[in-house]
């Protein structure tokens, strides 16, 4: 493992929390606040470094047999039975020792893009979570101050329909609407207390929200950095099968034996005699060794298909998405160059109409309630554009 990953990865561990004030959380901080503080994040970053740990665990032989032998029907030259000392060391195949560190190299990558995978769809979930929060903030501000216009709109239709300047209808038209849109504030309030218990959960701490928010469509970098990733992550599980295949075939080789010797006695004119035994441990229930090999190479193949399928899916549902942030767009667009300037141009008229009296009340709350629902559309297009943009950003196809 690179020395400057070990060390991100020790910081990520290390990283303690630290109070985020209002002026300083802002989408940006929310994310790194996400990542030094996920219990799920930090353990798979425990895991990458264990993996890496383990690769070094490749060449690991049997225990070494260190052996003291006396048979008194193993006599010297002197006459006198020799005590033997040796040392017996078996190996597999040296070849198998090679597959197996590629293979754990190959599950330290592995984990490693995991890690990566996990890291990038915290970010995702901050994004969108910060998202709603912005969203839901913005439609809350929107009808606190068009409720508290239609209240006072609502009020002087009673005491003019008390008075008798104005006929009932117009009246119960005004309570009505003030009603409705006092109700959907109420629901948007909600909806933004659940949206920020949301990214708090995600950012593990409680935190200050800043006073307002800037709500406008995300700009489109065209970066893409789940579409590669994903690439990676499908190719090394694929890599990883035909690397376990090859210790797999490698283990069914014979094992090497290796043991030395040295005898002697106390005897008078003793000599010491050293002796080495070279062997080959040879595997005679070859059928169960045959099975494992086989059954290895089909699980690489299945692999290889596998990965290749599911990157064929992630295009495929990417480019779904992709469709979907285009006809997002056009929405957006159709907002920006005509609907909003449409609508502004009827709000007006209609303020304008009724002051003077073209229109009555209920015509006016009618054309209200049509800038309201112009507006409140505008800012879902927005909405969904920017949720659909983040998806792609960090889309992988699981």
């Amino acid at each position: 493992m690179p020395a400057i990953l070990k060390i991100s990865l020790l910081l990520l561990l290390m990283a303690g929390a630290k109070p985020l004030t209002a002026q300083e959380l802002n989408r940006k901080t929310a994310i790194e606040t996400a990542l030094q503080n996920s219990p799920r994040l930090k353990a798979a970053a425990i895991e990458v470094m264990q993996s890496d740990a383990s690769v070094r665990t490749a060449f690991d032989p049997d225990k070494t047999l260190i052996y003291y032998n006396f048979d008194q029907n193993n006599i010297a030259e002197n006459g006198q039975p020799l005590k033997v000392w040796g040392i017996q060391q078996q190996f597999n195949f040296p070849a198998y020792y090679v597959a197996r560190k590629k293979l754990l190299g190959q599950l330290h990558q592995t984990a490693l893009l995991s890690y990566n995978s996990m890291k990038l769809q915290l970010i995702k979930e901050v994004e969108l979570a910060w998202e709603e929060v912005a969203y839901q903030w913005i439609l809350k501000k929107s009808l606190t101050t068009l409720d508290s216009s239609l209240q006072l709109f609502a009020e002087a239709s009673r005491k003019s329909f008390e008075s008798g300047a104005s006929n009932q209808l117009d009246y119960l038209a005004a309570a009505s609407k003030a009603q409705s849109v006092h109700v959907r504030m109420q629901e948007t309030e909600k909806g933004f207390g659940a949206a920020v218990h949301h990214l708090q959960i995600l950012m593990n701490r409680e935190v200050v929200l800043p006073l307002s928010f800037d709500y406008y469509p995300l700009w489109d970098d065209s970066l893409r950095r789940g579409d590669s990733l994903a690439r990676e992550i499908y190719i090394s599980y694929s890599k990883m099968a035909v690397k376990q295949y090859k210790v797999e075939r490698y283990q069914a080789w014979p094992d090497l034996n290796f043991e030395y010797f040295l005898g002697a006695n106390n005897a008078a004119d003793s000599k010491r005699y050293n002796g080495f035994q070279l062997g080959l441990a040879m595997p005679l229930w070859f059928p169960s060794k045959y099975a494992r090999v086989k059954a290895a190479r089909l699980q690489s193949e299945a692999s290889a298909i596998l990965s290749e399928s599911n990157q064929q899916r992630h295009d495929d549902a990417l480019y779904g998405k992709n469709l979907a942030l285009q006809a997002a767009k056009e929405k957006l667009n159709f907002y920006l160059q005509t609907g909003n300037p449409q609508n502004n141009a009827l709000r007006a008229a209609a303020v304008r109409s009724y002051e003077t009296g073209e229109i009555n009340a209920l015509q006016y709350l009618l054309l209200l309630d049509q800038v309201l629902n112009t507006e409140n559309d505008f800012l879902n297009a927005i909405h969904q554009y920017n949720l659909l943009l983040v998806d792609i950003k960090y889309f992988i196809f699981e």
